[in-house]
């Protein structure tokens, strides 16, 4: 079994040696041991019987196939030419000098390892399946990375003057040092990894230079909180990972992006000087901000989506284009122009992070938060819709006004536009505003000179709880507000126990078509006068409000067409009598019953009933007797023959003491339409804790639900007065749907605060 045994190996031996003499060619070069290239003694030749060493000569351009062969080094110390080269699995080749490869196909094909740190030029191309350790000098020679490879980039500046090729699979490690393009094209299929730790560059030498990421590339930057500039044009189609530091494109050339930039929390992918182009393709990712901060028009064209944790920074110039911004995260209009449609989803935010001047040339809908913090606005054809809220927190006065005729503001049904610092907003110039939510906050909303027209149908609400806010009196005058005051104690200084409205105007501020609800957060309010609306200039307020809805125990005093100032006044002491039931009802569509109980009375002369069309002035319609001393329930009554059944009507009793004290019950009203009595009126909306219902028709059933469908709150009543608590509820908008005997009358939004 030996002897058969080392037959066969001899045999196959023999094959082996046949095999390589028939692939070798005369004037080819194999290394046998490691040495420079200009030495004789590195090289074997071969002369076609044999292989010669040491060789007659260095090798050159006119020779064969040169072969560097496992576990030897070559090194290019001086200038060398050559044709052919491969590079064996295990041998090395280093080149300090200028190695010239010219011809034409694959001319340098490294299965082993090169160390680039001189010059590498000529008309052939290198093909690189082992090791490149890129270390400096200059790369002129066309170059393909295959998939196998591994190119390591530091020790020195390092020059790009041809093609450069990544395959898929291959990977290029940059960890030093830059890149020095001079008519170079850098094409990465696979994988970079930029680990440096001091801000390194991709830098637009001379020539025309191009960095492409294709569609299967990923460039992964990470390890230290540093700067990689790429800059040179540069297009992105495959995946872009910024783990740390800043990835950032300046000029010259632009950015053109149909892949992935995903930036992880805290990095930055800035475009600076330059033009961003988001294309069909594009997507964002991870929780870090792209920041565009350019020197022309970028654009965007595709529906783009920013993700929730994602911040992107429009900083300067303009971003335009034919797609969409569909925002979950941050959108921070830090400056620069705004020319693509934009909405802000309702887990988004839009911030203002600078003082620098926005312009916005397109709609913008904000279905979530939009802080205006600094700098100011100026509208081209825009439209702004706040359907969620806008926060205005301004540190000093600042203006959105509009340069053409066409822009608008609008804050649709339960959005809010707040006001949390004392500076000026202002709206001027060229803007219609449009009011179906609420307006509040503190400072001055300042909408004079806001030339397109003002509809405000919407809720007022001065204060942060409480506070001043100034208006002018076009958000008043021909409009139909709800204005909502909130009096809180524990003294009587407006802003800080109370709400206030300021106006400073010479025209006359007309408040007949405002509702007036003023709510007493803290029954221990003082019993004194509180100025809840206040011009500073010479208009008076004139005409009566639509509605007012004060608390029990207040009067509301001002005279129309002379005070510039509304009063309403929280009476003294309560009086003997303890208040049972009070209800108005209507009777036959033309006149209203009045039914209301004491619990017991001491000293009580008589009560008054007290008639109003407008909540705020009230007229004596009869006098009823009182028991006077009573520890037992004492039942009134009285009717009222001539309501007014084209609107609504309020009823109040005044209480008088023996000793000339007084005190009011609660308001009561009583709503007609076109002769006929509404069956339920439903105070105050917008709501906070409980739901005043005023029902006037038999067999009412009402059911509270949320936007959902669900039912949060079922009530079968009666005529009467009755109260519906909504206190634990979360803020937000639910309908009330009313029936009577089975049938649905209507279906009222209700909004809770």
């Amino acid at each position: 079994m030996k002897i058969k045994s080392t037959h066969t190996l001899l045999f196959l031996f023999s094959l082996l040696l046949a095999s390589v003499s028939f692939a070798q060619s005369p004037g080819d070069y194999q290394s046998v041991a490691s040495g420079n290239w200009n030495n004789t003694g590195t090289w074997a030749r071969y002369d076609g019987a044999s292989w010669v060493t040491p060789a007659p000569s260095e090798p050159t351009s006119t020779d064969g196939v040169i072969t560097i062969l496992n576990t030897h080094t070559v090194t290019v110390g001086v200038a060398a030419a050559a044709d052919q080269i491969i590079v064996a699995t295990g041998g090395a080749l280093t080149v300090n000098s200028t190695l010239t490869v010219d011809g034409t196909g694959t001319n340098l094909t490294v299965n082993g390892a090169i160390t680039a740190l001189g010059t590498l030029n000529g008309t052939g191309e290198m093909v690189v399946n082992g090791t490149m350790d890129w270390t400096g000098g200059t790369l002129a020679i066309a170059t393909n990375l295959a998939a196998t490879a591994t190119c390591n980039m530091y020790n020195a500046t390092r020059n790009l003057n041809t093609t450069l090729t990544v395959t898929n699979g291959a990977v290029v490690n940059w960890s030093d040092f830059q890149v020095n393009f001079n008519d170079g094209t850098f094409t990465n299929n696979g994988t970079i990894n930029i680990t440096h730790l001091a801000t390194q560059s991709f830098n637009n030498v001379s020539g025309t230079n191009l960095f492409t990421n294709g569609v299967t590339g990923v460039i992964t930057k990470s390890a230290g909180a540093v700067q990689t500039n790429i800059g040179v044009p540069f297009v992105n189609n495959g995946t872009i990972n910024v783990n740390t530091g800043t990835f950032r494109k300046p000029a010259p050339g632009n950015m053109t992006n149909t892949g992935t930039i995903n930036i992880a929390s805290g990095a930055l992918v800035s475009i600076a000087f330059t033009v961003l182009d988001l294309e069909p393709g594009t997507v964002l990712a991870g929780a870090g901000a792209l920041q565009i901060f350019s020197t022309g028009t970028s654009n965007v064209n595709l529906p783009l989506t920013v993700p929730s944790g994602f911040t992107f920074r429009l900083a300067s110039n303009t971003l335009a284009g034919s797609g969409s911004i569909a925002v979950d995260g941050i959108f921070d209009f830090f400056g620069g122009t705004l020319s693509v449609p934009t909405t802000i989803n309702s887990t988004g935010s839009m911030i203002t992070s600078d003082a620098s001047a926005k312009n916005l040339n397109t709609n913008l809908v904000v279905d979530g938060t939009f802080t205006w913090t600094l700098g100011s606005f100026t509208l081209t054809s825009a439209a702004i819709t706040i359907n969620g809220s806008m926060v205005a927190n301004l540190a000093s006065s600042q203006f959105i006004n509009s340069s053409v005729a066409g822009s608008s503001l609008t804050i649709s049904n339960g959005a809010t536009l707040s006001k949390t610092s004392t500076a000026a907003s202002t709206f001027t110039s060229n803007i219609s505003i449009t009011n179906n939510g609420i307006m509040s906050g503190i400072g001055t909303l300042n909408f004079t000179g806001a030339n397109g027209p003002i509809v405000n149908a919407g809720e007022v609400r001065p204060g942060n709880s409480p506070g001043i806010l100034g208006l002018n009196a076009n958000l008043i005058t021909g409009q139909t507000p709800t204005l909502r005051i909130e009096i809180l104690g524990p003294a009587s200084t407006a802003g800080v126990d109370f709400d206030q409205l300021t106006f400073n105007t010479g025209a006359a501020i007309d408040v007949s078509g405002t509702t007036l609800i003023v709510v007493e957060d803290d029954v221990n309010a003082p019993a004194t006068s509180f100025t809840i609306m206040n011009n500073t200039g010479a208009g008076a307020f004139t005409g009566n409000f639509a509605a007012v809805v004060i608390p029990l125990g207040y009067s509301i005093t001002y005279n129309p067409g002379v005070s510039t100032s509304i009063v309403v006044t929280k009476l003294g002491s309560t009086l003997p009598a303890v208040w049972g039931n009070f209800n108005a009802l209507a009777k036959n569509n033309n006149r209203v019953t009045l039914n209301w109980s004491t619990l017991q009375e001491n000293n009580v002369s008589h009560y008054t009933i007290e008639y109003s069309v407008n909540g705020r002035d009230y007229t004596g319609i009869g006098t009823v007797a009182a028991a006077g001393n009573s520890s037992d329930v004492s039942n009134y009554s009285f009717v009222h023959n001539t309501p007014d059944v084209q609107k609504t009507n309020y009823y109040r009793i005044r209480q008088s003491d023996l000793d000339g004290k007084i005190a009011y019950s609660a308001i009561r009203p009583v709503r007609f339409s076109k002769g006929t009595v509404t069956p339920i009126l439903v105070t105050p909306n917008p709501v906070r804790d409980r739901l005043q219902l005023s029902v006037q028709a038999e067999n009412i059933r009402i059911m509270l639900v949320d936007m959902s469908g669900r039912t949060l709150k079922n009530m079968n009543l009666q005529p009467g007065n009755h109260e519906l608590g909504v206190a634990e509820l979360a803020p937000g908008m639910y309908h009330l749907v009313i029936f009577q005997d089975g049938l649905r009358l209507e279906t009222q939004k209700i909004i809770k605060q």
